[in-house]
């Protein structure tokens, strides 16, 4: 069973069109430029297959059994809070702090958007059923999220 890094890692080799000073990269695990970020968000995700570190930064999900991160963990205590707040200190000690908004802020907005699926459903009948299919499949699938919320 590949670990969640290299499933991660494996995930990036889908033809995407990436350019880097006027040259496309074909393989963005090997380019220098990306080679150390990815090696450092390879082992960020396989503290979730550690026994050691899981429970630092996940959360066993009751539907498979499976540990998730902790920002896709709906926060309904103050336990909860405190979880999610440790598995992004812990991230952010692993990688010095210099790696802001790496998933955690993307995955915390579709969590928020999923806690609130019924309220948000006034405005769209529709949102419960798509939030909750779009979170189930990153939680599950272990998605790095992102978000674009500026024009370049």
């Amino acid at each position: 069973m590949l670990s969640r890094g290299k499933r991660f890692i494996d995930s990036l080799q889908d033809n995407r069109n990436v350019w880097l000073e006027g040259k496309k990269v074909d393989k963005l695990h090997e380019h220098p430029a990306f080679n150390g970020t990815l090696k450092i968000i390879s082992g960020l995700f396989d503290l979730l297959d550690d026994p050691r570190t899981r429970n630092e930064i996940g959360f066993p999900v009751n539907e498979t059994g499976k540990y998730a991160h902790s920002s896709f963990l709906v926060p309904y205590t103050l336990q909860d809070l405190s979880s999610r707040s440790r598995a992004f200190y812990y991230w952010a000690r692993e990688t010095h702090g210099v790696m802001s908004r790496l998933s955690d802020y993307a995955r915390s907005m579709v969590t928020g958007w999923y806690g609130s699926r019924e309220r948000l459903s006034r405005l769209d009948n529709r949102f419960a059923d798509k939030i909750s299919a779009y979170y189930q499949t990153a939680r599950d699938r272990d998605l790095f999220l992102t978000t674009s919320l500026l024009d370049p």
